[in-house]
């Protein structure tokens, strides 16, 4: 997933706010839920928005709200 994440900061100019700011989230989403696949665990939309949302805040990325992951998940 890092090397994901670093991949999509290289080509951050090529994108606007938004985009990059939902591309990311959907990057770190589709890593928590295979994690979760993997163990075998669940975890409901609320939390796993928290986990996503404080991953996009410690690099620097505004927050996404609930509606995307109603959307996504």
């Amino acid at each position: 997933m890092k090397g994901k994440l670093h991949h999509l900061l290289m080509v951050k100019d090529c994108m606007n706010e938004d985009e990059f700011r939902f591309t990311v989230a959907r990057v770190l989403t589709n890593h928590c839920l295979q994690e979760l696949d993997r163990t075998g665990r669940k975890m409901n939309r609320m939390k796993l928005l928290d986990r996503v949302n404080l991953s996009l805040r410690s690099i620097g990325i505004k927050e996404v709200s609930y509606e995307y992951m109603r959307k996504y998940v």
